[in-house]
């Protein structure tokens, strides 16, 4: 598994590294020029005070941060701007709306077909659009492009599904009793912070996706999820498992006891009170 995740995310890291290393270069060059400007201008100012009125604006604006320029080791303070991934969209728009769409729909059918033959996969093809997206904005200054990568794990709650109020609360309270019969103590938690699959067995009334979408390039023919047909199985669940550690983290670990003994008893009595 780990080898497998390393050649998935291999090309991913050497291309932001190398990213990394060309962005650090342009900042230190920047600064340096910076640097030579702030002390060019700074010197006049200081013998003719008039010209302060007439100076440069990019000049001036070097000269002002001379000191910022000492205290960051010569690296001048960058601004950036950081853009959800509709709000990138919608400044393609405005650029050239038919364009970009014509440019978006190329991009997606594309990708689509590289997923399909297993030449990337959902969280790399999300990175490519984004990227190809920005590239095609025609942005310049540093910006942080934030969206969201397939797939999804949408939260429901046993309590709230419509016909079936209460049933996880129910379902709980006899594991607990069969917890207690067996020697354990179980406690509840609503939401499991993890993933599931029983993220798509139901939920918990009309639930609007619409922003979901809007912010991940895949959604529509590449990606996307029926929870129209979700709703319609609406399966109360609780989860319950072994004591344990770390789960999914190398040092990851279950207690013998919890796995071998007492839940096989727990899960017995259950069965039985079904029957």
């Amino acid at each position: 598994m780990r080898e497998l995740g390393s050649e998935a995310f291999a090309e991913y890291i050497e291309k932001m590294d190398a990213e990394r290393r060309r962005l650090e270069e342009k900042l230190s060059g920047r600064a340096m020029q910076g640097k030579k400007k702030c002390v060019k201008t700074a010197k006049p100012q200081a013998a003719n005070a008039e010209s302060v009125d007439h100076a440069d604006p990019v000049s001036e604006e070097y000269a002002d941060n001379v000191g910022e320029c000492e205290k960051t080791n010569d690296v001048v303070p960058q601004k950036f701007n950081v853009l959800s991934f509709e709000e990138l969209s919608e400044q393609c728009r405005k650029k050239n709306a038919d364009g970009f769409e014509d440019f978006l729909e190329g991009l997606k059918d594309r990708t689509e077909a590289r997923i399909r033959s297993g030449e990337t996969n959902y969280p790399q093809a999300t990175i490519d659009m984004m990227t190809e997206v920005l590239d095609w904005s025609g942005l310049t200054e540093p910006v942080m492009v934030i969206g969201f990568a397939p797939p999804l794990y949408p939260a429901y709650h046993s309590d709230q599904m419509t016909g079936k109020e209460g049933a996880g609360s129910w379902q709980f309270r006899k594991i607990k009793k069969a917890s207690e019969a067996a020697g354990c103590m179980v406690k509840k938690v609503h939401y499991f912070t993890g993933i599931s699959d029983l993220s798509y067995c139901g939920t918990c009334g009309d639930m609007d996706f619409s922003g979901y979408a809007a912010e991940t390039p895949l959604w529509g023919g590449g990606y996307q999820v029926d929870f129209e047909e979700i709703g319609k199985l609406n399966i109360p669940a609780v989860l319950m498992g072994p004591w344990g550690k770390d789960i999914h983290r190398r040092t990851e670990r279950v207690n013998r006891k919890s796995l071998l003994v007492e839940l096989p008893e727990i899960l017995h009595t259950l069965i039985e009170d079904q029957a």
